[in-house]
């Protein structure tokens, strides 16, 4: 059972659906990550699913090298607050193959509520996510 309890800042929703989404995507993580203290399990569940979406996009084979460069380079900014998760989100879901397991799919097209608990995060955490 994973825990879901951390600063009142994180929004529950948000925090619900990372729980959820860990125990999809993750064989192996999935295990360990729940076992950390509550704040730092947090921070390193979000740190997990922002490199699982950064692998979605490299390992989708229907996208060239230079869609792959884009979505990523969107990425970033959408984690520097330069862009919406949801305009991403709106933009990569349709141009996903089957080759996507529907628990990365989701994982992408929810991205905001992975943004939402990074941005809830301490500056230093939100530091080293960056």
């Amino acid at each position: 059972m994973v825990t879901t309890t951390t600063s009142p800042r994180v929004p529950s929703d948000a925090l619900a659906f990372q729980a959820g989404i860990l125990e999809r995507v993750s064989r192996t993580f999935a295990f360990t990550i729940p076992q950390l203290p509550t704040p730092l399990y947090t921070a390193v569940a979000n740190a997990y699913l922002l490199c699982r979406i950064a692998d979605t996009i490299e390992d989708e084979p229907e996208l060239s090298q230079a869609q792959k460069e884009l979505f990523s380079r969107r990425l970033v900014a959408v984690l520097a607050g330069e862009a919406a998760a949801e305009e991403f989100a709106e933009a990569l879901v349709p141009l996903l193959s089957e080759h996507t397991l529907p628990a990365e799919r989701e994982l992408i097209a929810q991205t905001r509520h992975v943004l939402s608990v990074t941005r809830a995060l301490g500056e230093r955490e939100q530091a080293a996510l960056r």
